[in-house]
């Protein structure tokens, strides 16, 4: 499957709606909703870019197969994955690594960023296996950090260097 990205859209919403799960993804609440899918959406203030969301498409058939959305640190030339949403379909066949290393290698080359990370919870077995095939450097853990109807979540933190990152 050839893969290439495009902005995500209002309009996209009626078609990721329901990849949405906010016990996964906690800056959603339910119901989500389209002024919730908002926050997904690329931004530029003064001219200058400092959010990126990104639609991944699949060539052939113009579906689209994920998503993923990220806040720019610019004071510190770095880069935070917000969100990575593959098609739950689709899942299980290594897309999400293939969205992944597309991203890396476009925010590497095409801004330059120094530190790309993100924060996963402990329990996402799946993530976890996908940052590290990737080659996402484990920084640490946030302990107690998520607050669940049952407890509480730790989160594990992720990064990669640009000096870290083998294009692909």
């Amino acid at each position: 499957m050839k893969l290439y990205f495009d902005q995500l859209e209002v309009m996209d919403f009626p078609k990721i709606i329901n990849w949405i799960d906010p016990d996964i993804f906690h800056i959603f609440k339910v119901p989500v909703d389209d002024k919730q899918l908002e926050l997904l959406l690329s931004k530029v203030k003064d001219g200058i870019q400092y959010e990126i969301g990104m639609k991944i498409l699949d060539k052939e058939t113009d579906q689209i197969v994920g998503l993923i959305h990220s806040i720019i640190n610019n004071k510190n030339n770095s880069m935070h994955i917000q969100q990575l949403i593959v098609n739950p379909e689709m899942r299980n066949h290594g897309i999400g690594s293939t969205i992944l290393k597309m991203f890396l290698n476009y925010c590497f080359k095409e801004y330059g960023f120094h530190r790309i990370q993100l924060f996963t919870e402990e329990n996402n077995k799946q993530a976890i296996a996908c940052y590290k095939k990737v080659g996402f450097h484990l920084d640490g853990i946030l302990r107690d950090l998520v607050k669940t109807g049952t407890g509480y979540l730790s989160s594990y933190v992720f990064s990669m260097l640009h000096n870290e990152w083998i294009e692909s």
